[in-house]
This record gives C-alpha cells, structure tokens and sequence, in this order.
C-alpha cells in the first residue's frame, strides 16, 4: 500500500500527516464530526442567546414592574405623612381649643362667683333688717337661687380644673355615719 501524505500550511515533519489506505474514511468523518459538534455548539450558543434575550426582556418587565410599584409606594407613603401632618396639626389646634375653653370656664366662673357671693352677701344683710312677711319670702328665695347659681359655677370651675389638671384633692376627716 502506498503512503500517502497530506500537506498543509507549512512544510516539514510530514510524518504526523500521514494515513494509510485502511484508514482512509477516518480524516473526512473526523472533519464531519467536528463540523456536527460546532454545529451543535453553534446551536447551543443560539438557544442560549434566545433565552438570555427572553428572559432580559423578563427581566426588564419586572424591572419596571417594580418601579411602578415603588413610586405607588412613595404615593402612598407621601399620602401618608401628608395625613399623618394634618392629623398632628388638627391634634394641636384641638388641644389649643380645649384649653382656651378650660381658661375660658376658669376666668367666666370667678368673674359670675364674684358677684354671686356680694348677691348672697347681701341678701344675708337684707334678712337681717325688718322685712314684711312677703319681703322676707322673696329675700329668702333670692338668697336661695344665688346659692344653688354659686354651686352651678362652683361646680364649673371645678370641671375646668379637672379638665385643666390643676385639680387640687384635700384630706378632710369626716363622720361615715352621718353622711
């Protein structure tokens, strides 16, 4: 059988060309197989290219799912302390109120108790003088509403303590059984 060689690019140690007739079929399908394993891994590149482009696009929808989602959150969270603002803000005028009305009853019960004890007082003085039947009545009924008008306001000037916290508690001994 005849040796055959096979020449390529260069020139020189022919001996690693060489095949014999017996084998002749096998340098042409060894060709045949790396160009079918180049395909596949050609093929294989461009699956793999199709899915990286399919899932950046998925990736990028939920890229921009999730700013969507994240500026509706900042709506909501602005929304939320735009609230919570005008909460505090209507917390403070409504305590500026509830004062400004405890100061109000405070000042309005001394300045009705002022006048209803010199209305008492004179009554009081009235009574002592001589007074027909009809006068000493309307005297006695005079003194009366002055003193059920004092315990009104007294009872305010209390209710405005306790509202303003200056309500102040004394210990005072007291018979249990004849109250």
């Amino acid at each position: 059988m005849a040796e055959k060689n096979w020449t390529f690019f260069y020139e020189g140690h022919t001996e690693l060309y060489r095949y014999n007739d017996d084998a002749n079929l096998s340098v042409p399908l060894s060709g045949m197989a790396i160009s079918f394993v180049f395909a596949l891994y050609l093929y294989a590149l461009l699956k793999q290219n199709a899915k990286d482009k399919r899932i950046n696009k998925e990736l990028e929808k939920s890229r921009e799912e999730a700013v969507r989602i994240n500026k509706q959150m900042q709506d909501y969270t602005d929304k939320l302390e735009e609230a919570r603002a005008e909460a505090l803000d209507a917390r403070d005028k409504a305590e500026s109120a509830d004062l400004s009305k405890s100061e109000f009853l405070a000042n309005m019960s001394h300045e009705l108790r002022t006048p209803m004890n010199g209305i008492i007082g004179m009554a009081d003085m009235l009574e002592g003088t001589h007074l027909d039947e009809e006068q000493q009545e309307y005297s006695s009924l005079l003194r009366s509403s002055a003193r059920s008008l004092l315990l009104i306001v007294n009872d305010i000037l209390d209710l405005s303590k306790i509202e303003a916290g200056s309500m102040e508690l004394e210990a005072t001994p007291f018979p249990l059984r004849k109250s």
